[in-house]
């Protein structure tokens, strides 16, 4: 059996959707074929604000402890070690593949892939960088890989090229721990209230305050009542004072900052909402699946691919206050909760699991080399 080496490369292990699939990505290809498995951050990882301890001790954990800005330093350093360990493949996440331009170079061994975790022109909004990509992409040194279909039609519009791989987004199933029972007693619903989560960064693109004003609205003219949470850290200042301001004394409206727990908050919502102006495939909304939280999201990215309204979910017609509001009320009066939950759970478990997104990469691996 062919045996890989198989590195993967990203910035850091912070809390977002990109490191939890690298992380669960590398868990899971760890299980299976002997391949030997490395994550590479770029950055430095505080074990508490990172998904480090995540990590299976089957994997191999480089890091490089970047600072903030580019680094002259870490890009020579990490192209040495890449030269020493030799790997089969190369996988980059985010802002690694500048990262790696010496070793595209000279790497002759090395099959390389970079995957695009948002639409195209997001991902890459810097003309010089697109150009450099361009070529490494056009000559088939790098293997583009995108995540849903929405992510493969702004690719091939934005570079003009049509060599990329599709590859839905995945992760593991979500388990509470015993600390769920304690969450469930503090934000237990009733008849007369529904618990709506939200988990996302606090950045202008998840569009959290048209989902403060929805619900503030819906609260004023419903019979039901609604209770947002909001899990994210701040990477915006501005923009979280604005929220701030917004919710004011609202007693529905609470921030709880960036959670390792999120999947407590899971098993006690009612509801999942992300109304985002832009999305790739988003592990957040995988996560709420896994869980059987009824979704009620934006048609951005590859959530119009993966929601079906009123089948597994509701997504509102356009990313607009009115038309977010009528896919909240319909998932808040909804009368076949149970059947829905259940049709949320088979769609992730058919579709979305990690062990279907990790047996595809690792068929490209053998592939590509």
């Amino acid at each position: 059996m062919l045996r890989l080496k198989i590195v993967h490369i990203i910035g850091s292990l912070t809390r977002g959707g990109a490191e939890r699939l690298v992380v669960d990505l590398c868990n899971e290809l760890s299980l299976s074929g002997g391949n030997e498995i490395i994550i590479v951050s770029l950055n430095a990882n505080a074990e508490q604000a990172t998904f480090v301890a995540d990590i299976n001790p089957r994997v191999r954990y480089v890091s490089f402890n970047k600072q903030a800005g580019f680094s002259l330093r870490v890009l020579l350093n990490l192209n040495r070690w890449l030269r020493r360990e030799r790997p089969d493949v190369v996988h980059s996440h985010l802002n690694a593949f500048e990262y790696l331009y010496p070793y595209l170079l000279t790497g002759r061994r090395a099959g390389f892939l970079h995957t695009v975790h948002n639409v195209a022109h997001e991902e890459c909004p810097s003309r010089a960088v697109k150009a450099l990509r361009s070529v490494f992409y056009r000559i088939g040194r790098v293997k583009p890989v995108t995540i849903s279909q929405n992510g493969r039609m702004s690719f091939r519009s934005y570079y003009g090229l049509t060599g990329d791989q599709l590859i839905e987004n995945g992760c593991k199933s979500v388990a509470a721990s015993n600390a769920g029972s304690l969450l469930r007693e503090k934000y237990q619903s009733s008849s007369n209230t529904r618990l709506l989560l939200h988990v996302g960064r606090l950045a202008p693109e998840k569009n959290q305050e048209m989902l403060i004003r929805v619900v503030k609205r819906f609260n004023r003219e419903e019979r039901i009542k609604c209770r947002l949470l909001i899990i994210g850290e701040v990477h915006d200042k501005a923009l979280a004072g604005r929220l701030t301001a917004l919710a004011g004394n609202d007693e529905a409206i609470e921030f709880l900052g960036g959670r390792a727990d999120v999947a407590d908050f899971l098993s006690v919502a009612d509801i999942f909402c992300l109304p985002s102006l832009y999305e790739g495939m988003p592990i957040s909304l995988l996560e709420a699946m896994s869980a059987g939280c009824i979704p009620v999201c934006s048609p951005a990215g590859g959530m119009s691919e993966m929601i079906d309204h009123g089948f597994n979910g509701f997504l509102s017609s356009e990313i607009t206050e009115e038309a977010y509001y009528q896919a909240l009320r319909c998932a808040v009066y909804t009368r076949e909760t149970a059947a829905l939950k259940e049709r949320i759970r088979s769609t992730f478990s058919s579709r979305y699991h990690i062990t279907i997104t990790a047996r595809k990469h690792e068929l490209l691996y053998k592939q590509l080399i």
